[in-house]
């Protein structure tokens, strides 16, 4: 059924094939999907993006149109609540939602168009305030985790 709710269920890179994380989406007339809220694990993937699955029973996807927003992927071994309450008053005013958390993870979507000076200003002022966490950027880079995939030069 077209435009229902549903999960589809993305590889998480670097986990072995099969390891996937389920993401709430929409289905669209053409087949695609589009990603309702950023996921916590899956790289190359942001709220409003949309995808088609290359291979649904894996999980592999490739982006057909990428929606404009960033997805900060946080873990924290202590537990990332305090972290994330720090944060939502600072995103926020970036038009920045918290999409997800679990116990030791969280992730945020903001729009690119806040800036990623402004974002990495906002993450290093929460690295000194909490030193013992870790953020991603979850769509910015290819797999090696250093090329960009600058997609927003597009916009």
């Amino acid at each position: 059924m077209d435009g229902s709710e549903e999960h589809v269920d993305l590889w998480v890179a670097g986990a072995p094939d099969g390891v996937t994380q389920p993401v709430p989406a929409r289905k669209l007339p053409d087949g695609t999907f589009d990603i309702l809220f950023s996921p916590g694990l899956v790289q190359g993937v942001a709220a409003g993006d949309t995808i088609r699955l290359s291979d649904r029973h894996k999980g592999a996807f490739d982006v057909v149109r990428h929606g404009g927003n960033v997805s900060l992927q946080l873990f924290r071994q202590e537990g990332i609540a305090p972290v994330a309450q720090w944060l939502l008053p600072r995103l926020t005013p970036l038009s920045g939602r918290l999409d997800g958390k679990v116990e030791r993870g969280a992730v945020f979507t903001i729009p690119v168009t806040a800036g990623f000076q402004t974002i990495e200003e906002v993450m290093a002022e929460a690295v000194k305030t909490f030193d013992d966490f870790e953020w991603y950027y979850g769509n910015v880079y290819e797999e090696d985790g250093r090329t960009p995939l600058n997609w927003w030069l597009a916009r």
